[in-house]
């Protein structure tokens, strides 16, 4: 049996997130104090699907430094293993700015340190093939990804793979990602990042990655926007995201009609996924998987930054059944 429900591989970050009235390309400019938020795709995920009640572990680094201690103190407090989350001397914990215009604007910059020294060495892979699913997401460049391409041909092929791809990591292309593809269940990426990552639409995409082996892509089409479809009954929806997988695919329309009270952005991909697999490795269909992820992408929505509002397996159950009227069991 495994030691881990699901163990996260990928960079830890602190996301300093500001305010301003409109995202400027030049000059100096006034913003609004920032929130200071724990971040990583992994990681966040991983948060996510440890406050569900799985047992969860961690790979990562951080720097030496306040930022990285608060980060793993964190991670403890949630429940996860952060045997393998290393502190790296002399290097400063990964970080984002995130600039948010009151426009609708949303700029990120990215910096890399620590995370840079992320190493999926002999005592990872041993700790990898424990888990019964793995999450890889946020990872620091191309030297970062081979090394877990490599790893990832080499554990348990029971293990359950799945994968986030970043907008800022589909530049690398199809071909830098191929062996993760190929062993994964699911592909998480939004469309602009599959369509960067594949030079395709975003149904082209998901059917190249498809091919090399993915079990099911979901693709986040809008974050907070509205994209209209109207049902057989004649209602508007949100549609915020598309699944498929080799037999079946699903949109999935959001259950808050119009995006009320959305503070802020940051971790709903991160939060989507977490729900998602949970449903996946709980044998529900795509269809479900994507009911719950939007659960939880909702909830992200409410507080900055992509952790504080995270419901519990209770307050996914209760949502759960105020949107479907079926109780949620497992």
């Amino acid at each position: 049996m495994p030691l881990y429900d699901v163990i996260g591989l990928g960079v830890l970050r602190s996301d300093h997130i500001y305010s301003i009235d409109t995202i400027p390309a030049s000059g100096e400019h006034l913003i609004c104090p920032a929130n200071v938020t724990s971040g990583g795709s992994a990681a966040n995920t991983i948060f996510g699907l440890s406050k569900l009640g799985l047992k969860c572990g961690l790979i990562g680094a951080v720097g030496d430094d306040p930022a990285g201690r608060t980060l793993v103190t964190e991670l403890i407090a949630a429940g996860i293993d952060t045997g393998h989350v290393a502190s790296i001397p002399n290097a400063q914990t990964d970080s984002a700015i995130v600039m948010l215009g009151a426009d609708g604007g949303r700029v990120s910059y990215l910096c890399y340190d620590a995370g840079k020294s992320l190493r999926v060495n002999e005592a990872a892979i041993e700790t990898l093939n424990q888990a019964a699913a793995i999450h890889i997401g946020g990872l620091a460049g191309p030297e970062q990804l081979k090394a877990i391409s490599a790893a990832v041909t080499g554990l348990n092929p029971d293990i359950t793979i799945s994968l986030s791809i970043s907008d800022s990591e589909a530049v690398l292309g199809i071909k830098a990602f191929e062996a993760v593809i190929a062993r994964a269940a699911v592909v998480f990426a939004s469309r602009t990042a599959i369509e960067k990552l594949t030079r395709k639409n975003y149904h082209r995409g998901g059917e190249m990655c498809r091919r090399l082996g993915a079990k099911a892509t979901v693709v986040f089409l809008t974050c907070g926007e509205e994209i209209r479809k109207i049902r057989k009954k004649g209602k508007a929806a949100s549609v915020t995201t598309y699944i498929r997988n080799h037999e079946y695919e699903c949109t999935i329309e959001s259950a808050i009609r119009k995006w009320p009270n959305i503070i802020e952005t940051t971790g709903a991909q991160d939060a989507f996924a977490a729900g998602f697999l949970y449903g996946l490795l709980k044998d529900r269909a795509i269809d479900e998987c994507g009911f719950l992820g939007d659960i939880l992408a909702q909830a992200c929505l409410k507080t900055p930054g992509a952790r504080d509002s995270l419901p519990d397996a209770g307050e996914v159950s209760k949502r759960y059944f105020q949107i479907h009227r079926e109780e949620l069991s497992f």
